[in-house]
């Protein structure tokens, strides 16, 4: 039986904080070294921190072509997708190949959770990136093994060791991500230690994330509440701290947003429901209503192809 051809890159689809961002998926599908509480992908059947070659460069730099024809518009290329994308061995090679089709026309931002940077070999692999986004979800041992439920072989001390040595090495953006969930980072002690651990890594920015995408695997609400998001944002103010994936006020609110955002992503080029919500972070059923919406008022249209429908448009 003919091996699938996999597909490294989907969008390009809209990204608060990237803009308009080609996404590219390593992995194909879930392998971690995480099993985080919210991940939006379900639960991680087994944690692993062995790195092994899972791209074909020579296929990749031919679906980039590709893509290039069709003249796009792109602000990042965005390395992320579907597991962690630092258990790929050859990154730098990777983003070498990424800089030669496109002649370093676009930043590549790498996505991470971080848990490899104590590995040196990583680090230097990450150098030809012009920003990475690695996560700090725990503020000591406790809070790291129930928020992240990383791999056996890791700590919290070895991460935020690999998190501070990267930050002496790396000379691009680097933006740090800590998602707050409720009941185990979202109290003032957690706030004032997270204030020590940024000065410690002295990130260029501080992402604020929350939980508002729906993790398959459990049922629990994990977001905390806005008062203290609001604390934390004000504690962390003197470290450049900006809050992302603000939940809004009302539903109205709410649709208007998306419906404006989809548009403006499908304008650009079709996408599949999956490449919409892994670009522009919304939840699965509220992605449906607007679609619903968009699709009623004749704003968009869908396009089956193969097994895939496409929304497109109009």
């Amino acid at each position: 039986m003919k091996k699938k051809r996999a597909e490294y890159f989907y969008g390009p689809v809209y990204s608060r904080r990237l803009g308009f961002s080609l996404g590219v998926d390593l992995l194909q599908k879930k392998i971690c070294s995480y099993g985080c509480v919210y991940c939006q992908q379900g639960a991680t059947a087994h944690t692993t921190l062995q790195r092994f070659n899972c791209v074909d460069i020579t296929e990749l730099k031919k679906q980039l072509n590709v893509i290039l024809a069709q003249k796009p518009h792109i602000d990042y290329i965005t390395v992320s997708g579907s597991g962690e994308p630092t258990l790929h061995q050859g990154l730098d090679k990777l983003l070498k190949a990424i800089n030669d089709v496109t002649k370093h026309k676009y930043s590549i931002c790498v996505i991470t959770n971080g848990s490899l940077l104590s590995d040196a070999k990583v680090r230097q692999e990450l150098r030809g990136a012009d920003m990475v986004m690695p996560s700090l979800d725990g503020y000591d041992e406790k809070s790291f093994q129930m928020i992240d439920k990383p791999d056996k072989h890791l700590s919290f001390a070895q991460t935020v060791a690999g998190l501070v040595d990267f930050r002496k090495e790396y000379q691009g953006e680097l933006w740090l991500e800590i998602m707050l969930v409720k009941g185990i980072n979202d109290t003032q002690k957690a706030f004032l230690r997270f204030k020590e651990l940024v000065a410690m890594i002295k990130p260029d920015k501080v992402q604020i994330n929350l939980p508002v995408r729906p993790a398959p695997h459990t049922k629990k609400n994990l977001m905390p509440a806005m008062k203290a998001v609001n604390s934390f944002h004000k504690i962390l103010g003197a470290v450049s701290a900006v809050v992302v994936a603000k939940p809004v006020k009302s539903k109205k609110h709410f649709l208007d947003d998306c419906t404006q955002i989809v548009t403006t992503t499908l304008k650009r080029r079709p996408q599949t429901i999956d490449d919409l919500a892994n670009g522009l972070q919304i939840d699965y059923p509220s992605l449906k209503r607007c679609l619903s919406i968009l699709l009623k008022t004749g704003k968009i249209n869908e396009n089956k192809k193969g097994d895939k429908t496409y929304f497109v448009f109009a």
